[in-house]
């Protein structure tokens, strides 16, 4: 019985060692399968953007380069770029949040150690960091440690991984998760000394011209913030603890002695916005007086705190004058106010989802709630905001709106004929319906520099163009178009009322130049969603439409009811793809922009290759195509928030 017992446990060992050097072979064999795709994508992917980034912090030559910081994104964007990056940094943690979530879950599924993955997931993670840093600035000093320590952490992984027969995606996670929270400490610790460096020597010359005026020392006020924020955070740890302690008598008082920190820490938390609301006075009281100061005085001033030579104070720190002295005292209390404003918005969001998800009735307070919430909200952004962004490049923020512009006369318009073309094609059409499908598809596959080209060609300023003579069919007068920097609006206001008539500059809407680019635009497109969208309407079931039309509905209602609702998910797919797609536009544009319309018609995408093609400000394009990108980002993210509960995916 012993003999056999103990062949039997040999047997069951040799086997289950069997089975992990399967697992581990066919883990190898699919490494080596995406390993090309990997360095792909990181060589032409990751690569260029970690390199772009670290451009961006740089006033970069083709042989020299000056870090700057975040000066061009402040340049680009005003007091508004210390905004974006702290929100990144926030962004940044709720990926890390979720990534832990999803790490936790895997180690509860799989009865895996949780904490045996997170050291090498650190480890991993300070490697792929310093991998990235030693690419970008081509430094071997961070490259080579950064490599060492990314194959230790992958042998750590991988001898943890060997104890447990399967362990999901607990690696991944736990690496996301440190990456993420590293990047996120990191760049909210990188914005906080930018903020104090940009505003160290406008403080302190402000002090010496204006020495009856109180300035609080920025350093404070951030410790104060950092410490409200910190007890914030602790408040909602404590209190989510003190919910999941089990009903007993015996943790009474230990969720007496929480709920009593929770209120000394809310009463930090009020003293400690008291205390910030009265220095942000004070600054900006120090802010009106300093903003009529010479500009000589200022640099004479600042050369003698510094201790620096004219040209090189000039160099360091710029001419600064009494305004721009200003806008980088208000720094901080903008800051400060468009932060409380987006998140007191978002507050009242995240009440108002929790009030419509709820099965209970909601009482009028929480409408009221919302109300306040809401309203203070967006107070400070209306107040705030625009003061925060004026100190930046008015010209891309003009790009910007462009571009704006550009995507709504764009995508809706793109997306409804798309639908209409799709489902007269798929319901109306019995014959020939390949043909038209390569018809409509074929402007999307046609070259873009050639369709731009004959657009250019058919909206031109003669009046025998096409486009003059189709209006001259019906009696308009031969317009510019391409070469037009007036309104749409304002054009048909003179058509109408006389060319005297002025509109307001917000009535005035895109130019005729943009309008005749969106033209182009959804003649190219609209072909290829309607392709999408019919292989959509193939997917949805006819029975659906049987029983409808049994139960007596048309096809207004059936379209309305079925159509619609079973396409939400090649919508949403098309929405997203046309969004980005018109953010990111370059070609056609580049193109078909004239010079007597070029302010009106260049969006964000032409203005940033312009500043890098032929103003050679390599740095600034790649700052200014970052917040692009996060703009981008942000509106994908916006987009994936609204679509929960509203796609149907069957």
């Amino acid at each position: 019985m012993t003999t056999t017992a103990t062949v039997q446990r040999v047997s069951e060992r040799e086997l289950e060692a069997g089975k992990r050097r399967r697992r581990r072979q066919e883990a190898l064999l699919a490494i080596l399968f995406v390993a090309p795709a990997t360095i792909v994508t990181f060589v032409f992917g990751i690569w260029p953007v970690v390199f772009g980034f670290f451009v961006s912090l740089h006033q970069w030559r083709a042989r020299t380069h000056t870090f700057l910081g975040l000066n061009q994104y402040v340049r680009a964007l005003g007091n508004a770029a210390y905004v974006l990056a702290f929100f990144l940094s926030i962004l940044f943690a709720y990926g890390g949040y979720r990534a832990l979530k999803r790490a936790l879950a895997d180690a509860g599924e799989y009865n895996a150690s949780f904490y045996a993955f997170l050291v090498p997931g650190f480890i991993t993670a300070v490697g792929t960091i310093g991998l990235g840093l030693g690419f970008a600035s081509q430094n071997n000093s961070l490259s080579l440690p950064g490599l060492v320590l990314f194959l230790i952490g992958l042998g750590i992984y991988w001898g943890a991984s060997r104890r447990y027969d399967h362990v999901g995606r607990l690696d991944l996670n736990t690496w996301q998760l440190n990456l993420l929270w590293l990047l996120s400490v990191g760049l909210f610790v990188f914005t906080i000394a930018e903020l104090l460096n940009d505003s160290a020597i406008p403080f302190a010359i402000t002090r010496e011209m204006a020495p009856d005026l109180y300035l609080p020392p920025l350093s404070q006020q951030m410790l104060g913030a950092g410490s409200a924020v910190l007890a914030i955070i602790g408040i909602y740890i404590l209190n989510w603890w003190r919910k999941r302690l089990p009903d007993d008598y015996e943790y009474d008082r230990l969720r007496s002695a929480l709920q009593a920190v929770i209120i000394i820490l809310g009463i930090a938390v009020f003293f400690l916005v008291v205390y910030l609301i009265s220095a942000m006075q004070f600054d900006q009281a120090a802010a009106a007086a300093v903003r009529d100061f010479d500009r000589n005085a200022v640099s004479e001033v600042g050369q003698a705190i510094t201790g620096l030579e004219r040209n090189d104070f000039r160099r360091a720190y710029g001419s600064l004058s009494g305004t721009e002295l200003a806008n980088i005292l208000l720094s901080w209390p903008q800051v400060i106010s468009v932060s409380l404003g987006f998140l007191l918005m978002f507050a009242a969001y995240r009440i108002w989802k929790q009030a419509a998800n709820s099965e209970s009735g909601r009482t009028m307070m929480t409408f009221i709630m919302l109300s306040i919430l809401t309203a203070v909200g967006g107070w400070l952004l209306i107040a705030e905001l625009p003061q925060a962004m004026a100190v930046g490049d008015t010209d891309y923020y003009q790009a910007l709106l462009i571009t704006t512009s550009y995507a709504l006369g764009t995508v809706p318009v793109q997306l409804a004929l798309g639908m209409f073309l799709a489902y007269i094609m798929f319901y109306e059409i019995g014959l020939g319906k390949s043909l038209y499908r390569v018809i409509y598809f074929m402007p999307y596959i046609a070259p873009t520099v050639a369709t731009a080209t004959v657009f250019g060609i058919i909206f031109s300023s003669r009046p025998y163009a096409l486009a003059n003579q189709i209006l001259g069919l019906v009696g308009i007068p031969a317009q510019s178009w391409l070469f037009e920097s007036k309104g749409i609006f304002q054009i048909l206001a003179e058509m109408i009322a006389g060319p005297d008539v002025v509109l307001p500059a917000f009535l005035v809407g895109p130019s005729l130049a943009l309008v005749s680019i969106i033209i182009y635009n959804i003649w190219v497109f609209s072909g290829y969603n309607a392709v999408i969208f019919l292989a959509g309407l193939g997917a949805i079931p006819h029975e659906l439409y049987e029983a409808a039309k049994v139960d007596g509905a048309g096809r207004w209602a059936a379209f309305r009811k079925i159509t619609f609702p079973l396409l939400s998910p090649t919508t949403f797919f098309l929405t997203v793809l046309s969004i980005t797609g018109v953010f990111r536009a370059f070609s056609h544009i580049y193109v078909l922009r004239r010079p007597a319309a070029r302010g009106t018609a260049d969006t964000a995408s032409v203005h940033i290759f312009v500043q890098f093609w032929q103003f050679n400000q390599w740095g600034y394009a790649s700052a200014m195509a970052f917040v692009l990108f996060g703009i981008i980002l942000i509106l994908t993210l916006v987009q994936n928030e609204l679509s929960k509960g509203r796609v149907f995916y069957g």
